[in-house]
């Protein structure tokens, strides 16, 4: 048996494009956590890096003659058109992005194509039954590994901050990770008939329920609950259409109840103080008083006024981030600081996200771009449901249930995560969309082993060259990683502020007219007050107006700060004193800046004479 299953291994990994892919998805998530802030888009650039070398691998394997059917056949299955679709707008959506916040939507085009060319590869490239089991055995490595990290962090954690955030230093991402998963795992815990598998997958299915209770992350709570209930009903349903009767197959529910009942007395096990669990979900029952919900109704009201401003085109792909805080009136004002602060990076983290993937796309790119995804969507789960009702028992459709599952548990969790915006966990979306596409893929009955090996015709030795250097121009944008968002709650509030100069001699006698100007600089530092370990850094906040982020100046007894250009400065400032005789002696200048729920104040001493 176990010289079967080596061998089995052995023959998989031949392959060296599915090897890349078993490799990505055990890589990517175990380096997500965000050390400190300087390697926080290393997930990114793995899984990007990843990404563009498989993407080398398959234009030089590819097959470029594909006959009419071929390519009727590929339209017509699963979601493969929306997908292109929805790749075609977020091209668009970047190529049209202001050359001064470029990189962020290259950044989140590399993450969107990623996420695609994953899709299509495990959906057209783990042809086989062995292969994609052998995807969803890593699979569920991956979640017992993610599991038993969460406990220890658990078990060595404060009392007060026991969220479990495991490899993905946020409870939220874990939680949407392991959401996405269990649907998956547990049908495979429950259908798979070869049994040391299934034992396995039950192991996985119990660390995952208990993981994910233990991420306190309520929508992941919900949506594996509807990806679970979805199950539930097709099942119900699959076994009213056979005329099976629910009193003739009760003996099928014990397992399910079996594994149910483990996994609560897994989780009291190591959680033996469920006070803390069960004040977290009696917050369900009254959201309007909970914090984040108040956060997330603004961050969605502040989306819908975004969409309202421009629903054909949104703001740009990956521009969601930087243009929020005028909208919502939280997070900070980027476009602003980094026009006033030239060569300074400032990344949106989960603060600045929408907490609503719908919201968040038809933001950036435009309702077209929102009812493309929700085609996506809706277009897998109508097809798969279709052909999952008339499969024989087997693996693909074990594998197709699950996926089902799992793509409706996101469907619900994308109403309040901000996970899905991060690389290393949407991938996993990306990865079982392709899965249950690659089990309702119809096998083309001419494809041949000749075939596969044929020499390649002259366009194909022209083209493969061309493919690789393709590829190699997407890995010279890799350095965008450095603006992927923050996969954690990276909160920036300015804590002192300076002014300079810190003192003036301001004169206007003998002047024609009487009057003289002197221009503040106004700085503020910045720290992130739940990880001051990161350090602060200074920028330049002179003259914010933005919703959300406001710099005002006063002196005291005196009057003169300018509103309106003056002496040929052509621009709207209030930092520049005009001095006139009316305003003479000394002061005190005050410069106040509000942002991000920080409010800083700095003076300076004057004297006009």
């Amino acid at each position: 048996m176990a010289k079967s299953e080596s061998s089995g291994w052995a023959a998989v990994l031949q392959n060296r494009v599915i090897m890349l892919v078993l490799a990505m998805v055990i890589i990517v998530p175990f380096v997500a956590t965000p050390a400190d802030n300087g390697t926080r888009g290393l997930a990114a650039l793995v899984f990007e890096g990843m990404s563009v070398l498989l993407l080398g691998f398959l234009l030089w394997k590819a097959r470029w003659k594909n006959s009419k059917e071929d390519l009727a056949n590929f339209f017509k299955t699963s979601a493969n058109l929306p997908v292109l679709l929805f790749l075609g707008l977020a091209i668009v959506s970047a190529a049209f992005t202001p050359m001064a916040h470029k990189q962020y939507s290259i950044q989140e085009l590399m993450r969107v194509g990623a996420g695609i060319l994953l899709y299509f590869t495990v959906a057209y490239h783990f042809r086989r039954s062995e292969q994609l089991m052998k995807l969803v055995d890593v699979l569920m490595f991956v979640a017992i590994g993610s599991a038993c990290i969460g406990f220890a962090q658990y078990g060595l954690g404060a009392e007060e901050q026991r969220q479990v955030t495991g490899v993905f230093g946020d409870h939220q991402l874990y939680g949407s990770f392991m959401a996405i998963l269990l649907p998956i795992v547990g049908v495979v815990a429950i259908s798979e008939r070869e049994p040391s598998r299934q034992l396995v997958a039950q192991i996985a299915a119990v660390l995952s329920t208990a993981a994910l209770l233990l991420s306190y992350s309520r929508s992941a709570w919900i949506g594996c609950a509807g990806g679970l209930s979805a199950l539930g009903m097709l099942a119900l349903y699959m076994a009213t259409r056979k005329n099976q009767k629910l009193a003739n197959r009760k003996h099928e529910l014990i397992l399910p109840l079996m594994m149910l009942v483990v996994s609560v007395g897994f989780f009291l096990l190591i959680s033996p103080n469920t006070s803390g669990f069960m004040q977290r979900a009696t917050t369900l029952t009254n959201a309007n008083a909970e914090r984040g919900w108040q956060y997330r109704q603004q961050a969605w009201h502040g989306a819908e006024m975004m969409i309202k401003e421009r629903p054909l085109f949104g703001f740009g792909l990956g521009e969601y981030g930087l243009h929020q805080s005028a909208y919502t009136g939280s997070g900070m004002a980027m476009p602003t600081l980094m026009l006033r602060n030239p060569g300074v990076t400032l990344r949106p983290s989960m603060w600045e996200q929408a907490h609503n993937t719908y919201l968040q796309t038809a933001a950036e790119m435009g309702i077209p771009g929102l009812l493309v995804f929700i085609a996506v969507l809706s277009t897998f789960l109508g097809m798969g449901l279709q052909r999952v009702i008339g499969m024989d028992n087997g693996i693909r459709r074990t594998l197709l249930l699950g996926s089902i599952g799992s793509i409706v548990a996101f469907a619900f969790d994308g109403f309040g995560s901000p996970a899905w915006q991060f690389g290393q966990v949407s991938m996993f979306f990306w990865l079982i969309l392709g899965i249950g596409t690659g089990c309702m893929r119809p096998r083309s009955k001419y494809r041949t082993r000749t075939e596969e090996t044929a020499i390649p015709t002259r366009g194909a030795r022209i083209s493969k060259p061309g493919g690789v250097l393709a590829a190699l121009a997407l890995a010279a944008l890799l350095p965008t990683f450095a603006f992927a968002g923050v996969p954690s709650y990276f909160v920036l509030v300015a804590n002192s502020g300076r002014l300079n100069p810190t003192s003036s001699d301001i004169p206007i006698s003998g002047l024609n007219p009487p009057f003289s100007i002197q221009q503040y600089q106004f700085f503020a530092k910045f720290t992130d007050p739940a990880n001051p370990q990161q350090g602060a850094f200074e920028l330049d906040v002179t003259d914010c107006n933005q919703t959300g982020s406001v710099s005002s100046y006063t002196v005291a007894g005196v009057p003169g700060f300018m509103t309106n250009s003056v002496n040929g400065i052509n621009k709207p400032t209030n930092s520049i004193f005009q001095a006139t005789r009316t305003a003479g002696g000394p002061g005190v200048v005050t410069a106040t800046y509000t942002g991000n729920g920080g409010v800083v104040q700095a003076t300076a001493s004057q004297k006009v004479h």
